[in-house]
């Protein structure tokens, strides 16, 4: 797969036939919750840890990545999947 990230920078990805980034990681893991049965809460655990790191290690990207309340919605979002 090669495709055009947002952020303006060319992805490769080798022996996969999709490939999602960002908050549409979010939008899927709600639809694994909402039309199936398996267990995500380990993913949805790693995905919370990987948000708080990012605001930790890189508090300019923050500030222009939508500011620091954009990335607690998805933490909160992420929290109320959790079955």
């Amino acid at each position: 797969i090669e495709t055009d990230s947002i952020v303006g920078k060319k992805l490769e990805y080798t022996d996969y036939d999709y490939a999602i980034e960002g908050t549409y990681i979010i939008d899927f893991i709600e639809a694994v919750v909402k039309y199936s049965d398996i267990d995500v809460n380990g993913i949805i655990d790693e995905l919370i840890k990987k948000i708080e790191w990012f605001i930790k290690e890189y508090p300019d990207e923050i500030k222009w990545g939508g500011g620091i309340d954009r990335y607690n919605k998805q933490i909160e979002r992420l929290k109320e999947l959790k079955k």
